[in-house]
């Protein structure tokens, strides 16, 4: 999943205030969690590919490395 600035809550949100995206990215950031959130609650809930088994959760710092060691096994 990734951040649409062009979403129409964000763009209803920054045009009201004759605002841009650029100007107002902490919106951005508010409204991408909220969407994944809720993403990850259908996922689990509404069971869209089974049900859950098991739930992962990574500090920053454990995701930077992970990214790292990955990386590092494509090159």
């Amino acid at each position: 999943m990734t951040c649409n600035p062009k979403w129409p809550e964000v763009v209803r949100f920054l045009e009201e205030r004759g605002l841009r995206s650029e100007d107002r990215l902490d919106i951005l950031c508010r409204v991408f969690k909220m969407k994944l959130d809720r993403m990850i609650k259908d996922l689990k809930d509404n069971m869209i590919f089974g049900k859950v088994d098991a739930k992962i959760t990574l500090s920053i710092e454990q995701l930077k490395n992970f990214a790292l060691i990955e990386i590092d096994k494509l090159l």
